[in-house]
């Protein structure tokens, strides 16, 4: 998810990156879970700018999560928010690494 005319890139943007080990066999269900939120976070949480799924070809029961905030009052928000299913993901989470950064430049993209 990249939110559209989001405007430019700003020292105060957060990143949370984190790579995630979930219990054999439900890297699938456990994405679903993660891709039906994103439609809850496009309308309810303005400050959540982008949002990358990647699934590890090399290992079926890892996936890595990228999220970018606008400023710590966005993180603060989702953070809030994902309370509310923390329980069910926690369901499916065998090991969770990462944190939040900062960015230090973005993306080449041709779309820019």
């Amino acid at each position: 998810m990249t939110r559209p005319n989001e405007g430019p890139r700003t020292k105060d943007q957060i990143i949370l990156f984190s790579k995630m080990t979930v219990n054999a066999g439900q890297r699938k269900e456990f994405s679903k879970h993660l891709l039906d939120g994103m439609e809850k976070i496009k309308t309810d949480e303005p400050g959540t700018l982008s949002i990358v799924l990647i699934e590890d070809e090399a290992n079926p029961d890892v996936l890595y999560v990228m999220e970018r905030f606008k400023d710590q009052a966005a993180v603060e928000e989702h953070m809030n928010a994902s309370a509310k299913v923390r329980d069910l993901f926690a369901g499916y989470i065998k090991q969770r690494e990462g944190g939040f950064m900062r960015e230090v430049t973005g993306f080449v993209s041709k779309d820019d």
